[in-house]
């Protein structure tokens, strides 16, 4: 079986919030697409305590794209990771990840974002969502600290 074919992003920001304030912010995934542009209309969100899964449209380059179905995992209040368990063609998985650092300036918010193709689909979305992803996850994460600073706690 061949290899897959990752695509990241990263991005990092210091947020004048607590790092629970920024994953529960997360996890409140109608007010979190204003700052994941990648994320379409909200089909549902389950949740136990710190295990759930998440159903939504996706959005890339502003066109609709099939729904998605995350899994989640909550290290309260430290890391948040995310796992694609039902993706539509031709992305065959997808890694999310947040972690929080508390800091005396703010919690230190790094984001991280992985889309697991096929090695053929892989080679072809390399160039256009390879850089696009290098641009809009730091971006993501330059708005999700503008939409929580812009909030009271």
């Amino acid at each position: 079986m061949p290899k897959p074919f990752v695509i990241c992003g990263e991005g990092r920001a210091v947020i004048r919030r607590s790092p629970k304030d920024v994953l529960e912010f997360v996890l409140d995934v109608d007010r979190y697409r204003q700052a994941d542009l990648k994320i379409g209309r909200v089909l549902y969100v389950k949740r136990a305590g710190s295990v759930g899964e998440v159903s939504h449209n996706g959005r890339l380059f502003g066109i609709k794209a099939p729904a998605v179905v995350l899994q989640f995992t909550l290290t309260p209040y430290s890391r948040l990771e995310f796992r694609g368990i039902k993706m539509p063609w031709p992305v065959r998985g997808f890694d999310g990840l947040f972690t929080c650092e508390e800091t005396p300036e703010g919690t230190v918010v790094v984001h991280r974002e992985c889309f697991i193709f096929g090695r053929t689909t892989g080679h072809l979305f390399r160039l256009v969502l390879g850089r696009w992803l290098k641009r809009d996850t730091p971006a993501e994460v330059l708005r999700m600290k503008a939409l929580l600073e812009s909030t009271k706690g």
